[in-house]
């Protein structure tokens, strides 16, 4: 069984790869809906991985604000993303099926700058063995 630690190393490289679709997709300013998808998956696993690292159980869920109620309390400065993680929550399953659900570059831009400065945050309060990148 993988321990906790190696479970987080997991959800940090996952996310890895949900930044970098964001990137991508909005380098070419192309599927918005779904840049904004992958910055709210990898903002979620990001916050699994904390959770993980104090070996916190959390419920299935695509919840910003129910993860973060949940890591607060043993990670104090996620509370300064209290104001910005609920702007991601349409993206975690509505922007997969809403037509009517589409960011504009400008908005896209402006939620991959919020979320690589939250995932900046995160990356500095884990442990180095849980963001370190394998080859």
């Amino acid at each position: 069984m993988r321990s906790a630690l190696e479970r987080a190393r997991g959800l940090v490289r996952k996310s890895d790869h949900d930044f970098a679709i964001a990137r991508l997709g909005l380098r070419h300013q192309e599927v918005l809906d779904m840049v904004c998808f992958h910055l709210q998956q990898g903002l979620e696993k990001l916050l699994k991985a904390v959770l993980e690292c104090h070996e916190i159980e959390y419920p299935p869920t695509h919840s910003l604000v129910a993860l973060l109620d949940l890591a607060q309390p043993v990670v104090p400065p996620l509370g300064a993303f209290r104001g910005v993680l609920p702007e991601y929550m349409p993206y975690a399953v509505r922007a997969r099926y809403d037509e009517g659900l589409y960011p504009s570059v400008q908005e896209a831009e402006t939620a991959l700058e919020q979320a690589e400065q939250f995932r900046t945050t995160v990356r500095d309060l884990l442990p180095p063995e849980v963001t370190v990148a394998e080859g």
